[in-house]
């Protein structure tokens, strides 16, 4: 019984990386309605506010160290995280490739981590290995892009800077997430996200289309990236944690790439040269390899 209920949450958890894989696909559907600021906006604020089913008692933290840390967490993890994913998205136009390099974060966090000392880190062979594997798979994919497709360099760029601000941000709420419960932390950083979004939205200018709301593209999508995506993976994912743990957890996330290209080829028509192709599965490689016991 134990063994069979093991496997369901191993079931549940490819299907939230699935989940999470396909928000790409949704994010590059919507670029072609709303600007990167105005998508993310739209998206937590949906999140935010059916945040507050799960956490509604405490409005603020317990001190004002705390509260900082949270609103940078709330900029690494939201604002900023999002806005460099979904112009990279906007600017690439390739949403396989944008998610193979952020598919690298947990790498990045565990360099991060290393460099930082924090406890319980440290520099291992395999890490060492794998960052290197992963750079090489990263830098072929860019090479893809910038000379045989014409896509700009920017675009991976921006992803990159998606996956250090993300790694910031899991190195912030490291200690703090030992004090306050998981719902809290995520309410706390969809406010700030939503709050320091909003000079983007005002240096733009650009004003949020509301005929777009009622196209049946557009409403499905962004109820999927809010609703499925955020809330619904939330409460799902908490439970898989603690079954699973979060080492093997956080392994399923390897995955995101790989939901998020047959996605792109089947929604999107992307079409995957040989070098991008090589590239990512190189990239997955060392992510794979940097994970790895000593």
């Amino acid at each position: 019984m134990k063994k069979e209920s093991g496997i369901i949450y191993d079931i549940l958890a490819v299907s939230i990386v699935a989940v999470w894989g396909l928000t790409f696909i949704s994010t590059m559907k919507l670029l072609g309605h709303f600007q990167p600021a105005q998508i993310f906006f739209i998206r937590f604020a949906i999140a935010y506010t059916g945040m507050w089913l799960f956490s509604h008692k405490n409005l603020f933290s317990e001190s004002l160290k705390d509260e900082i840390r949270l609103a940078a967490a709330g900029v690494m993890g939201g604002s900023l995280y999002f806005y460099a994913e979904n112009t990279a998205l906007q600017v690439s136009h390739q949403a396989s490739c944008i998610s193979f390099i952020v598919c690298t974060t947990p790498l990045v966090t565990s360099i991060l981590a290393v460099s930082l000392h924090k406890k319980g880190t440290k520099m291992t062979a395999p890490l060492a290995i794998g960052s290197a594997v992963a750079l090489a798979g990263i830098a072929m994919v860019m090479l893809n892009g910038s000379v045989f497709e014409g896509i700009p360099v920017g675009g991976y760029i921006l992803a990159m800077v998606a996956s250090l601000t993300w790694a910031v941000y899991t190195i912030l709420i490291g200690d703090i997430s030992e004090k306050y419960e998981s719902a809290f932390i995520s309410r706390k950083v969809f406010f700030y996200g939503l709050l320091t979004i909003i000079p983007v939205l005002l240096i733009e200018g650009d004003r949020f289309e509301m005929k777009a709301f009622l196209i049946p593209e557009v409403y499905t999508n962004i109820l999927f990236l809010s609703v499925v995506a955020s809330l619904g993976c939330y409460a799902l994912w908490t439970p898989v944690i603690k079954k699973l743990g979060p080492v093997k957890s956080s392994n399923y996330i390897y995955l995101n790439p790989v939901f998020t290209m047959f996605g792109a080829i089947l929604l999107l028509g992307e079409k995957m040269t040989v070098l991008s192709l090589i590239g990512s599965g190189v990239t997955l490689l060392g992510v794979w390899i940097a994970g790895l016991k000593s």
